[in-house]
């Protein structure tokens, strides 16, 4: 995969997590019409890049935007 797709896939979690507060992989899947397991890397990697601006809940089994959170 290249840089600029990446790229594309983390601008859509920031712009959803900017208007709902929060993703799912559900919400990639949809989206990008890619399998669960893709979404899941697409999530824990961008988690990995900026752990201060999502935070995992398991009641919701969605990543929710911190107070640090900014697009």
């Amino acid at each position: 995969m290249s840089k600029s797709e990446r790229d594309i896939h983390y601008q859509f979690i920031e712009l959803l997590v900017y208007w709902q507060g929060t993703i799912n992989t559900t919400d990639l899947i949809n989206y990008f019409k890619i399998s669960r397991q893709q979404a899941h890397k697409y999530l824990s990697h961008y988690q990995d890049i900026h752990p201060e601006t999502l935070w995992y809940c398991q009641s919701s089994k969605a990543f929710l935007a911190t107070s640090q959170f900014r697009l």
